[in-house]
């Protein structure tokens, strides 16, 4: 076994950035960091490039008679600065009628209530439909707002502890959009019928990002570990998912880089296209593709909570592969845990595949309190945590490798 050094020295000097969003120099970075690790470990490594939209925003406001309110801008909207009469709508009938009446066109748009309760999901995403979305975003795009302000709140399981969630996170949707706490929902209701003024900094480009991919794995043989680079926009992305990285890095140390295993450092899971693991499955038949290479697919993300143990999850394991992979990870700081879907198991999962899932144990709580935030520091994370995971996805991989002859 190859040592990596102080694994503590890769959680921060990827968590030094201020965002490892895809597209921008911090995030190709943290690739080049990932990529030179797996290098001086012995491994064959590919950053293979994909197209990207790159984004950069700022503040946001509403003004009225000298009054301001504030508002957060949309992750990868684009910008605005626009006086036009704010009108609102609070649930679909009235969307529907101002989309029919063309009373919203070229004005400000606020919707609330069960308009904006949830986020929806980025239209084309390749992965997950949310039922009735494809629906409000075809309402809100014949309205033709000059901007759109969403009252929304939280949403942990979509979102994170993002507060107020992004009621449209999509590079690719044309209206400005912002977000607001429904606490100020009262006083902007007040302004409907009169002129506002909404100003919103976002631009947005088209750029490249970088997977990492390490290992020699021949056809049919596909054993695929993955952790995903990128964060959200404005967090260091701590267990969000650097942790996952310097647990891949700690694997590589572990095993032969000439096993039958691929690792992987997706870079897009947090990115509203997905732009990585997009590019990754292309390899494999694209995302309808029946992916019958891979056999096993282990993903990392949000492992290495200091305040407890690491769950583990499994999904369409056959009973003997369950068995084996029960007894390896069977062990002191691993528990197993419930199922969970928000991470990039769930493209091999959903589609059949049989894979594992690595996360903290109280995923829940850090859903609500940490993730996408930029409280998500490396003060939060147990090195011996991730050192824990490392030597047993080692075990894992060990146990359920043929052997060679």
């Amino acid at each position: 076994m190859k040592k990596l050094c102080a694994p503590a020295a890769y959680l921060a000097r990827l968590t030094a950035f201020p965002d490892r969003r895809p597209g921008s120099p911090d995030n190709d970075a943290a690739v080049e960091i990932a990529a030179e690790a797996l290098r001086e470990l012995g491994w064959q490594v590919r950053t293979p490039e994909f197209d990207i939209t790159a984004w950069q925003g700022g503040q946001g406001r509403l003004e009225r008679d000298g009054v301001t309110v504030p508002v957060r801008p949309s992750p990868y909207g684009c910008g605005t600065d626009t006086v036009a009469t704010l009108v609102e709508a609070g649930d679909r009938a009235a969307l529907a009628a101002l989309a029919e009446d063309g009373r919203a066109a070229g004005q400000v748009l606020l919707v609330h209530g069960e308009l904006s309760a949830w986020p929806l999901m980025p239209q084309d995403y390749p992965f997950y439909r949310q039922p009735g979305d494809d629906e409000v975003r075809t309402l809100l795009m014949r309205c033709a707002p000059a901007a759109l302000i969403a009252a929304t709140g939280r949403a942990p399981e979509l979102a994170g502890a993002v507060d107020p969630f992004p009621f449209i996170e999509d590079g690719r949707f044309p209206i400005p959009v912002a977000d607001m706490r429904p606490e100020q929902l009262p006083q902007l209701l007040t302004w409907a019928g009169r002129p506002v003024r909404a100003s919103l900094d976002g631009r947005r480009w088209a750029a490249r990002a970088r997977n990492v991919v390490a290992g020699q794995v021949g056809e049919g043989t596909r054993l695929v570990v993955t952790a995903h680079i990128d964060t959200k926009p404005g967090t260091p992305g701590a267990l969000d998912n650097a942790t996952g990285v310097v647990i891949l890095l700690l694997l590589a140390a572990r095993l032969d880089p000439c096993a039958p295993v691929e690792l992987v450092a997706f870079n897009g899971e947090d990115h509203f296209s997905a732009a990585g693991e997009v590019h990754y499955l292309s390899g494999l038949g694209g995302v309808d593709g029946p992916l019958e290479e891979v056999r096993l697919a282990v993903n990392i993300d949000g492992a290495g909570h200091r305040d407890g143990p690491t769950a583990w999850s499994a999904y369409n394991l056959d009973d003997a592969t369950l068995d084996r992979a029960r007894a390896v990870l069977t062990q002191p700081g691993l528990v197993e845990g419930d199922q969970w879907w928000q991470s990039d198991h769930a493209i091999f999962a959903r589609r059949g595949r049989p894979a594992v899932a690595f996360t903290s144990a109280d995923l829940q709580r850090l859903l609500g309190e940490v993730v996408h935030t930029e409280h998500d520091t490396a003060e939060l994370v147990d090195i011996a945590a991730l050192i824990t995971v490392a030597d047993a996805i080692a075990n894992l991989v060990a146990a359920l490798t043929p052997p060679a002859g």
